[in-house]
């Protein structure tokens, strides 16, 4: 491609910025062409071609490389007549911004257009840049190309292309390069050496690092500081500090010149790992004390491990000693400043860190940039983030593709809950894609996770897929991250299908799952009933000891939830063999809950009936043989079935006669539960005397009577227990009583239990404990939701009557409330009765229960009367008009503390459900009349959409 063409091709990415916020973020490339076009630029208007090109040189040797490659793009007319010594600036200036693929266009430039043959310089300068930009494969085609065309490379040439291997880890492929360098004719030198001992030494290999030593020693090459601190780094990573300090002191020995800040800050770095931050310091101040040529490496070593650590004082403290040695602190220091403030959540500070840096004359790099980012992404503030995105654009840097990631990420952190906004955000996360590939950056599988992240947020599955399907094509390799946001969208949306490819193709990648892939694939197959599948794959997680208490408990429960509590107990009794070894409370409470649920599904007495009471003793039973207690919760139900066991025995011709016999089993079970009851102190007298006076009462039995007998002994033990002192004995057990009864009134409210409800009243008042209106207004719930309410307008009248409990407006208004859902007229009139004998009448809320009642009871006359008498100022003309119906009506009682335009919003909607149109145009008119005569105080809310 020609200069003029990717001149064209900028301004057309420039046109083609994608709109954050306020602000245009363009490519790369459009980024550059936008800003030559500033007003402080040099040259503007009509300018000839050698000023250009004098202006061009000079922003180079000035080092403004930005301006100098933007006036390049600029004024192609300058590409015939420039230097191959502007050239070879122009492409080192590409290097210095690491944009690889600039320096290869400036490459072509210079062949195609200025006619000049890049020269060893040059090409050794855009392989640099290759390097820095971690693409060696690149490297290796312009090697061989440059063969090719005739330049034979230098050392200089393969040393940077072996670099660019060992930047990636491919140790091969550098000694491969290594071998062609010496079959080409050229001998390696120390700097070939030192950068393969330097690949090594990043990975640990010390064997490897050793040969290349022995080979210069025999090669008489020279083994200088710089040499000895990779040897010292190879060490470090591979954890061996004795060695390195040994090899330290060995060479210290041979020179005092070979050790080096370098070696030290190595050291430093290997301590830090450890936590070992005292000999850190010690390093450090051993260093000064040797006079060794100080700079910013070792300071910035040391600060890492410090916050590493949580050592943000220190770390400050030693930034001060930095400052005042006279060393500048570097873009790094304030990198790893900027970043722990991030990571703390602290971004003001990371912000004020970053405007010192600015400050002090020096330029953020990416990284700083990212730091920062980072932080505002963290705390969801997406306008910083785009604001400091938008600068990094702006500045020499070229994003990376982290800086992408963290962007998208910013997004992950909004709430939208707006559809269209949410489409809105997606869209800009998708263009962060075009973005990366517009700065010639290859995605990562980290970049990919965030953007299925963000389409399973923002988007549609088949978005979270397309994505998916994207990333394999770029030959990235899903990692576990990948594949637990893919299942997570697969459960939310109930992908079962596409969950199973999720599954296998973790499976084929050679990934172990981990715990969250495991519990978000077994809650997916649970939730559609597919019950067989999640035990098989608890069985196939076994096998690969992959044991998640979470994944067990999820397919315990869906087999007790649908009817399988015997599968259930047979996975509990499994686990034995696994690393859980034993079942938790809630898996044993499910299983017992979904025996009680599924035992309703059968009659009563029948086998599969029995057997169901059977698994939920085996149940309980397993739980007493771990040591493990089931929560009260299902204790009661357990005893529940045993009793109902019980009276179902008691009622055949066979257990009368072998009573004992057939009894003695059940019997012993329930003993033994009111007895677990009795010794976790759960107050055994209300709810447990409860099912054992029942019991009493349906089998007239010698172990019934015990089984009663034992719990009423039980609470007497227990209250005698409390307290030495008479009086507080009194209060004592008085107050534990009303808890109880409250307690086990909350329960049976719970179940809406009726008979159970009222039996506690009676329990109350044998036990000499006086109700009081929170008791009743829940007895008084129970009875109306169930529909019994003859029961609940006694107990309004207990509440006066026996109790002598001053009646609250509450109690009334629940009972008014629950009878007026049921639309039981009498009964509502009937609470309405009970309210005017206690001095309580009705507010704005039961008025228009009571008027709905009777409008859907169609006793008309009951409506127009409640209309008649509510006192509102608006209704003046309604009550001249209709006073004929006022005869025979009650004297209804208001309590209205300011009437407003909601009343006459449900009279109007009442008459208008009952058809009663001339009533509705009436009250109308009467709003109307009293709006004219200015008391637009109660209706000025009122709309005339509302008729």
């Amino acid at each position: 491609m020609s200069l003029l063409g990717n001149v064209c091709r900028a301004k057309v990415l420039s046109s083609m910025g994608k709109l954050i916020g306020n602000k245009i973020l363009i490519s790369h490339a459009g980024r550059r062409y936008a800003s030559t076009m500033n007003k402080d630029s040099k040259v503007s208007g009509p300018a000839s071609r050698w000023q250009v090109e004098n202006v061009i040189t000079k922003k180079l040797e000035s080092g403004q490389y930005k301006h100098a490659l933007s006036l390049f793009d600029k004024h192609p007319e300058v590409h015939r007549s420039l230097s191959r010594k502007t050239y070879n600036m122009l492409v080192r200036a590409s290097n210095q911004l690491r944009q690889g693929e600039r320096s290869r266009m400036i490459l072509n430039a210079m062949q195609g257009i200025a006619r000049h043959t890049p020269d060893e310089y040059t090409c050794t300068q855009h392989l640099k840049a290759l390097s820095l930009l971690k693409r060696p494969d690149q490297a290796y085609s312009f090697l061989t190309r440059m063969k090719s065309d005739g330049i034979v490379p230098n050392v200089w040439a393969y040393t940077t292309c072996i670099d660019a291997y060992c930047k990636v880890g491919d140790m091969e492929m550098a000694e491969n390069i290594k071998s062609m360098m010496i079959s080409s004719g050229v001998e390696p030198t120390s700097a070939t050496f030192a950068t393969l001992m330097k690949g090594y030494a990043k990975h640990g290999n010390h064997e490897a690092l050793q040969h290349y030593l022995d080979a210069m020693q025999r090669g008489n090459m020279v083994i200088d500081s710089y040499i000895v601190a990779i040897l010292i780094d190879a060490l470090v990573n591979m954890g061996d500090m004795d060695r390195a300090e040994e090899v330290k002191r060995e060479k210290e020995a041979e020179d005092p010149n070979l050790i080096s800040s370098h070696l030290y800050a190595s050291l430093i770095k290997g301590y830090g790992r450890q936590g070992k931050l005292d000999r850190c310091m010690e390093l450090m101040s051993e260093m000064k004390g040797k006079q060794l040529k100080l700079s910013a490496v070792p300071y910035n070593t040391l600060i890492s491990a410090l916050l590493a650590n949580k050592k943000l004082n220190q770390a400050q403290k030693i930034l001060e000693q930095m400052e005042e040695g006279g060393i500048q602190p570097s873009v790094v220091t304030y990198t790893l400043l900027i970043h722990e403030f991030s990571s703390m959540g602290n971004v003001a500070q990371a912000q004020a860190a970053f405007e010192t840096m600015q400050k002090s004359g020096i330029f953020p790099d990416t990284g700083a940039y990212n730091a920062l980012l980072d932080g505002f992404a963290s705390i969801g503030q997406v306008e910083k983030v785009k604001q400091y995105f938008w600068k990094l654009m702006q500045s020499s840097n070229q994003p990376s593709v982290e800086t992408f990631s963290i962007m998208i990420k910013s997004y992950l952190r909004t709430t939208e809950t707006d559809e269209s906004k949410k489409s809105e955000c997606l869209r800009e996360c998708l263009s962060f894609l075009d973005q990366v590939k517009e700065e010639n950056l290859k995605p990562t599988t980290s970049f990919f996770n965030s953007l299925i992240s963000a389409c399973n947020l923002f988007g549609k599955p088949q978005d979270t897929f397309r994505i998916y399907d994207m990333m394999i094509l770029e030959d990235l390799t899903p990692d576990l991250i990948t594949f637990n946001a893919l299942m997570d969208c697969c459960q939310q949306h109930e992908l079962l299908s596409h969950a199973r490819k999720v599954w296998d193709d973790a499976r084929n990648a050679n990934l172990r799952p981990n715990d969250k892939l495991v519990r978000s694939f077994t809650k997916l197959l649970v939730s559609c009933r597919q019950l067989t599948q999640a035990v098989k794959l608890l069985s196939e997680c076994r096998a690969m000891k992959l044991e998640d208490e979470e994944s067990y408990l999820t397919v315990v429960e869906g087999l007790a939830a649908h009817r399988r509590p015997h599968a259930a107990l047979e996975i509990l009794s499994s686990l034995q063999d696994t690393s859980l070894q034993k079942p938790s409370p809630a898996m044993l409470r499910a299983v017992v809950y979904g025996c009680v649920a599924a035992s309703s599904c059968y009659p009563e007495g029948e086998e599969e009936w029995t057997k169901l009471v059977n698994t939920a003793w085996d149940t309980y039973k397993l739980g007493m043989d771990h040591e493990i207690k089931i929560h009260e919760d299902a204790l009661f139900p357990l005893l529940h079935m045993l009793m109902r066991q019980l009276e179902l025995l008691s009622l055949t011709s066979a257990a009368r006669k072998n009573i004992v016999t057939l009894y003695g089993e059940v019997m012993g079970r329930a003993t033994m539960l009111v007895r677990d009851i009795q010794n976790r102190g759960v107050g055994l007298s209300p709810q447990t005397y409860l099912y054992a006076a029942h019991l009493a009462t349906l089998v007239n039995s010698p172990s019934t009577s015990l089984l009663s007998h034992m719990a009423l002994s039980q609470v007497e033990e227990s209250s005698t227990a409390a307290a030495t002192d008479p009086k507080q004995l009194q209060q004592a057990q008085r107050k534990k009583k009303i808890n109880e009864f409250v307690s086990m009134l909350a329960n049976l409210r719970d179940r809406r239990d009726v008979e159970g409800s009222v039996q506690v009243l009676k329990m109350m008042r044998d036990e000499g404990v006086k109700p009081n209106e929170k008791i009743y207004a829940a007895v008084i719930e129970v009875c109306s939701e169930k529909g019994d309410f003859d029961r609940a307008l006694k107990c309004l009248r207990d509440m006066r009557c026996f109790a002598d409990v001053q009646a609250l407006q509450s109690a009334y208004a629940s009972a008014i409330r629950r009878f007026g859902r049921g639309e039981r007229l009498s009964k509502v009139l009937d609470v309405v009765e009970r309210m005017e004998e206690a001095d309580v009448f009705l507010d704005e809320g039961l008025f228009t229960i009571l008027f709905r009642v009777s409008v859907a009871e169609r006793d008309f006359l009951l409506a127009r009367q409640l209309v008649l008498a509510l006192p509102h100022p608006a209704l003046d003309a309604y009550r001249l008009s209709r006073n004929s119906l006022k005869e025979g009506s009650r004297d209804w009682k208001f309590d209205l503390e300011s009437p407003d335009a909601s009343l006459l919003r449900g009279i109007l909607a009442g008459f208008g459900r009952a058809k009663l149109s001339e009533d509705a145009l009436l009250v109308w008119k009467s709003v109307l009349c009293s709006h004219a005569k200015g008391t637009r105080g109660s209706t000025n809310k009122l709309q005339l959409n509302d008729v």
